[in-house]
C-alpha cells in the first residue's frame, strides 16, 4: 500500500477524515493479511454506561523499528450519519511513541 502525502495534501479538502476516507476505498480491494490477527483485530466495548463506545487494537507501538497503528476511525455503515466523507463520526492518527494499545473513544449518546 502506498499513499502520497504531497500529492493528497495538495487537495482541497484535507482533513484527517479525508485522509482515512481516501485509505478506505483505496484498501477495500486488498486486505492486509500479513500481520498477526490477534494484534491486529479491533476490540469494541460501550463504557461509561453505554454513552461512550472505546475502539481498541491490541497492538504494540513501537518507534525502535518504527512498526504502529497509524489510524483509526469509527464510520456509521448505516448511512444515517450523512457526514461526509465516507461517514466517518471519529478519527484519530497516531504516531510510534504513543501509548500501547491505541485507542479511541467516542460519546454515542
Amino acid at each position: 500500500f502506498s499513499f502520497s502525502e504531497p500529492a493528497f495534501a495538495k487537495s482541497a479538502i484535507f482533513s484527517l477524515e479525508a485522509k482515512v476516507a481516501a485509505l478506505e476505498k483505496q484498501n477495500l480491494a486488498t486486505k492486509n493479511t500479513n500481520g498477526d490477527p490477534t494484534k491486529h483485530t479491533p476490540v469494541l466495548e460501550f463504557v461509561e454506561g453505554g454513552k461512550v463506545i472505546q475502539f481498541t487494537v491490541p497492538h504494540v507501538m513501537d518507534p525502535e523499528k518504527p512498526h504502529y497503528i497509524e489510524y483509526m476511525w469509527l464510520e456509521d455503515v448505516s448511512g444515517k450519519q450523512k457526514k461526509p466523507p465516507g461517514n466517518i463520526v471519529s478519527v484519530k492518527s497516531f504516531k510510534a511513541t504513543d501509548p500501547s494499545p491505541p485507542t479511541l473513544s467516542e460519546n454515542v449518546a
